[in-house]
């Protein structure tokens, strides 16, 4: 669509929609101007109603009050019931017509009795009596139940039907004949006046609220006492619910069939006013408006539509058409295309854009592909860059027929470095090794490539040094004859990874593990390459990290060997291939078995039994240690407790926990759901951790080993002499057992110098009040030693390899009494 077209579509909405806006809003303030006036008008006839209301009560309760205090209906009541009648009944008679002539509306003056009989009444027109026995009306056991001694209410009089403001005032006289003074004054009667109210009737019979706006009375339960309309005056049980909790208060809602204003008013004790104002009304005075608007719209739009065209054709069309076929010469690569930038408005402002775009297209181009192109962190080279780096490197090696190496580099201990001290002293790790990597790298070994000259057609392709992301580095070597070559690289850099790092004022030593793969001879494509870089790295890792490897086909045999293995694990646990074996353990001192170990087995329905060395490592690297975890501790609890109930010893099982758990999970609250489940008793567990899992957890793990102890569980510290903690931080620990690792024990007691060291740990456990368990006792000169020497536990194949179930069963069937260890 060309751009006038858009103008006109542009100008239309401009004019209609400020002309269409001010007639809605003149629309909408004739609708509110009159609503207002309305509701003020309802607002003023309720206040009349209110008033006359009022009135009527006044004057009525000020009657009643001074016919009540005549001389003469107290002596009525004073005498007895014949006397009075032949006496005063007359009179009394005359007095009441008299103020029914005097006020008309007392259409009825009665004198009721206390138990409700009509003892006197008196009426101006001829009313039908009913009854004369009050005593069970509603309106009578109201005044009998109610303390005021002067009452005015509205209700529909039981003569006439018709509404009626009743006024009674009790008669109370004292007994002249005993104490004309201090003689207590009782109640003889009471005096009813019924008030006509025709005149309020009419006046809500004329009084129109807009044009068909009406009111009308209801009692306090909706019911309607009187309405000019009356079929439309069926009250809702809810509506008046509402009304009644926003009295006073003008409320919108369904009515009668229609859409209306309502409010209602207490006019006095069970009578109610609701005012009703159709919404109608407001559209009948609002239709015309409305023409009017539309007229005013339509013209308004076709005059300013026109005059707004010619002034935007002639000031911004024409020049913006000139600007865009200058703009399609920039874009075509014309960077000397002349605007011109003689106008001094908007339009000249933009040719002058112009012109600074031109002159910044190159400088902004280059920053983009830093941003595209560079790692934020470190400055070296992100992944997008290494990749096409690569294929650029393998087209060029393909073409001139040479080598190349590529070296996949993973820093050792990072994660420790990340979870430990935070990602803030991650990111400087990173960036101080990025720093090393490019001082260990000489030029001639071409893997500097500098970011800002990616724009420099000469740069040559086969260049750089990357971060895939994470700890994870790419070097690409040109011009490798042999693999040597690639290999002084990362002597070098694992040379530069041997200083500490300083992070947070603490040195740390990481080290690196590196893949180093071949062009051609490993991989002629990029993802192959990088493949088997990944693949030769983890091999490196796997021979204990801190080296590098090149890659040869085997790995991937075992890379896919190890997938097998991971896949075959997380079915095992799943499908209940794992089994436990218990190892037993002997106390010295008694020659009892005290408890025994839970060790994990792997029982692979195609390869047999799967040693522990095999797949623990790779179910911690997974995370497959978690599930695993949790199920041998439910498995040794429930083991240990069903031995209970089969009459055995009670036994303390102990069950290792990885660091990987330790770190991960809740341990102190798994710990308990697993007791409460298998019913096992705390002190029958013993909770194991590598030295190093406690070591390196600091604060959180003393916190966490609390929490366990707390529960009643034992804690031993396991492999004791493979870590580096150092004796004195033992008394630290809340720590119950130190076993002793294998290979410490396997040099006693040949090896004098581990004999010096064993006696020292035994003199710092006893001072701990810590027990001490040796692992691994195979011969009875072992045995004999570490039983002279005080140590409390032992365990071994000296004693017994680890069982299954109910092998264990039979053992401890067979050693139920103390027993003589002998060499095998």
């Amino acid at each position: 669509m060309k751009l006038r077209a858009k103008i006109i579509l542009l100008l239309m909405p401009t004019v209609v929609l400020p002309v269409l806006l001010l007639g809605f809003l003149a629309y909408k303030e004739i609708k509110r101007l009159y609503e207002h006036q309305t509701l003020d008008q309802m607002t003023l006839k309720i206040k009349e109603v209110k008033t006359q209301v009022n009135h009527l009560q006044r004057v009525s309760i000020g009657n009643i009050s001074l016919l009540a205090s005549t001389n003469l209906l107290k002596r009525y009541f004073q005498l007895d019931e014949n006397k009075r009648y032949q006496l005063l009944y007359r009179p009394l008679l005359q007095v009441f017509q008299n103020y029914q002539n005097t006020y008309s509306d007392h259409f009825e003056i009665r004198l009721l009795l206390p138990d409700g009989y009509e003892d006197v009444r008196s009426t101006w027109e001829p009313v039908v009596n009913q009854t004369d026995q009050e005593g069970g009306e509603p309106w009578f056991r109201r005044l009998k139940e109610s303390d005021q001694e002067t009452q005015a209410f509205f209700m529909l009089h039981p003569d006439t039907q018709s509404l009626t403001l009743l006024v009674s005032k009790a008669v109370r006289l004292a007994d002249q004949s005993i104490d004309p003074l201090f003689a207590e004054a009782k109640l003889r009667g009471y005096l009813v006046i019924s008030v006509d109210t025709s005149e309020l009737l009419q006046y809500l019979q004329q009084a129109r609220i807009g044009n068909n706006g009406y009111m009308f009375l209801v009692d306090n339960q909706g019911q309607t006492l009187y309405s000019p309309k009356p079929d439309k005056t069926i009250m809702d049980k809810a509506l008046f619910s509402r009304l009644k909790n926003q009295v006073n208060e003008t409320l919108k809602a369904p009515f009668a069939n229609d859409e209306s204003y309502l409010s209602l008013v207490q006019l006095a004790d069970n009578l109610s006013l609701i005012a009703v104002w159709p919404e109608a009304d407001v559209h009948v005075i609002t239709e015309r408006v409305e023409v009017v608007v539309a007229v005013i719209t339509f013209g308004t739009m076709l005059v300013g539509g026109f005059l707004l065209y010619w002034i935007l054709n002639s000031l911004i069309v024409n020049p913006i058409v000139y600007l865009k076929q200058a703009a399609l010469d920039i874009a075509e690569g014309n960077m000397k295309v002349a605007i011109d930038t003689r106008q001094t408005d908007e339009i000249g402002d933009l040719a002058k854009a112009f012109n600074d775009m031109r002159d910044s297209l190159r400088e902004t181009g280059i920053a983009l592909h830093k941003i595209a192109y560079q790692d934020s962190l470190t400055g070296l080279s992100n992944r997008n860059m290494f990749i096409e780096s690569l294929n650029r490197t393998i087209a060029h090696c393909k073409r001139q027929k040479l080598c190349f190496a590529l070296l996949f580099i993973d820093l050792d201990g990072f994660k420790v470095v990340n979870d430990t001290l935070g990602h803030d002293a991650g990111d400087d790790l990173l960036k101080t090794f990025a720093n090393r990597l490019r001082l260990c790298l000489r030029t001639e070994d071409l893997i500097s490539r500098n970011i800002a000259d990616l724009s420099d057609s000469t740069l040559e392709p086969d260049e750089g040094v990357s971060r895939l992301g994470g700890d994870e580095f790419t070097i690409l070597l040109n011009g490798v004859a042999k693999g040597e070559d690639a290999s002084l690289v990362a002597e070098r850099i694992l040379e530069a990874l041997s200083h500490p790092f300083i992070l947070k004022g603490q040195r740390y030593h990481l080290g690196a593990s590196i893949g180093i793969t071949v062009y051609p001879d490993d991989g002629e494509e990029a993802g192959e390459l990088l493949k088997h870089a990944d693949t030769a790295m983890y091999h490196a890792k796997n021979l204990g990290k801190n080296t590098y490897q090149f890659y040869h086909n085997a790995m991937t045999t075992k890379a896919m060997e190890r997938h097998e293995l991971l896949t075959d694990l997380r079915k095992a646990i799943e499908q209940g291939q794992m089994v436990l074996h218990y190892q037993p353990q002997l106390e010295l001192k008694s020659g009892e078995l005290i408890g025994c170990e839970a060790l994990v087995r792997w029982e692979h329905p195609t390869k047999g039994l799967i040693a522990p060395l095999r797949f623990i490592p790779l179910a911690e690297e997974s995370g497959l240690i978690v599930p695993l975890g949790e199920w041998v501790l439910e498995e040794a609890c429930r083991q240990a407790r069903e031995w209970q109930l089969a009459g055995f010893k009670p036994l303390k099982v102990a069950v290792n926990v990885s660091n990987i758990q330790f770190n991960r999970m809740d341990i102190c609250q798994l710990v308990t759901d697993k007791l409460s489940i298998t019913e096992l008793e705390a002190k029958y567990l013993l909770i194991e951790l590598t030295e190093t899992s406690i070591m390196q957890s600091g604060d959180v793990s003393f916190e966490m080993l609390q929490a366990i102890k707390g529960q009643g569980v034992g804690i031993a510290m396991d492999d004791f002499g493979t870590g580096y903690s150092s004796l004195g931080a033992l008394k630290k620990l809340p720590i119950d057992n130190l076993k002793v690792d294998k290979s410490f024990i396997d040099e006693i007691p040949e090896n004098s110098e581990s004999k010096v060291i064993f006696k020292a740990i035994v003199a710092m456990t006893k001072q701990f009040g810590i027990s001490l368990t040796a692992e691994g006792v195979e011969t009875s000169e072992q045995c004999d030693f570490l039983q002279i020497h005080g140590c409390d536990f032992i365990q071994g194949y000296l004693l017994s390899k680890p069982l299954p179930p109910k092998e264990m069963e039979q053992f401890l069937a067979n050693h139920s009494e103390p027993m003589l260890i002998k060499s095998g």
